[in-house]
């Protein structure tokens, strides 16, 4: 006589309910914006981590920006021509989420 214990019993319910592979792949982590710098180059440089390993989507003021080179921990994109001196919302996303951050733009850089 075969006697089933807790841990066959355990092991023979998960085998008719085992999850699918998506189940068990975990979610990347959000981008997280850590500074925002203006060069002399009228550029923005994002610094963080988590943007990659695609291209992100940058926006200023909600209007998307070029970017010109990303990695995994930065981002550097244009500023708009014309853009005029003010505190504006930038927002960075990429696969797995998105970040904001405030960001004051100086005129005449």
């Amino acid at each position: 006589m075969h006697r089933l214990t807790i841990p066959t019993i355990f092991a023979l319910a998960m085998i008719g309910s085992s999850p699918n592979a998506a189940q068990l792949t975990p979610k990347p982590p959000k981008p997280m914006i850590l500074s925002v710098v203006q060069d002399a180059q009228n550029q923005l440089v994002i610094s963080g981590k988590n943007f990659g390993p695609g291209s992100p989507l940058v926006r200023l003021g909600g209007r998307p920006v070029d970017v010109k080179r990303f990695a995994t921990k930065q981002i550097v994109v244009d500023l708009p021509a014309g853009i005029q001196a003010a505190t504006y919302r930038l927002t960075v996303t990429s696969g797995s989420g998105s970040d904001t951050a405030s960001m004051a733009v100086f005129a005449g850089r």
